[in-house]
């Protein structure tokens, strides 16, 4: 039922993807609404993600709002050989992963990552960056199996 149609550009550093149902380009708001309640769907989309021939990338999509939600969907994966050699920063993106006032971590699937690798919330850990190295290269190879967990939240 679902089809990416992938064009390759730059010399096989950018990927242009639209999805196609039948031989019908889809919309962004139907693109959404199928990452919000469609498993399948979400396991074909992740899919083109994860096949990406990139060891890491940017996903690009044109800027979309309510009155042009009906515009079809489509998005560009480019090649970032700089992003692949950076190291995560745990800080950065640190308010996102704050414990809450019931001491659970706002995004359950991290913070049950973390709590394998013995990372208690607001505790001070010696090696943090090394541990979030090894639970974001876990989290990449379990992606297939988290898809109804990622965009189900949109």
């Amino acid at each position: 039922m679902w089809d990416a149609q992938i064009d390759t550009m730059d010399g096989g550093r950018v990927r242009q993807v639209r999805i196609l149902s039948g031989d019908k380009m889809v919309s962004y708001a139907e693109i959404v609404e199928r990452w919000r309640s469609d498993g399948a769907f979400r396991a074909f989309f992740i899919g083109i993600l994860a096949d990406a021939p990139y060891g890491a990338y940017l996903w690009e999509t044109p800027t979309i709002t309510r009155l042009t939600s009906t515009r079809a969907f489509e998005f560009v994966l480019v090649d970032s050989p700089a992003l692949a050699r950076l190291n995560p920063d745990p800080v950065a993106f640190a308010s996102h992963f704050e414990a809450t006032n019931s001491g659970h971590s706002s995004n359950k699937l991290l913070q049950d990552k973390l709590e394998k690798f013995g990372v208690v919330p607001g505790e001070e850990v010696s090696g943090y960056g090394k541990i979030l190295d090894q639970v974001y290269d876990q989290l990449f190879a379990e992606l297939h199996e988290a898809t109804d967990k990622i965009f189900t939240c949109l």
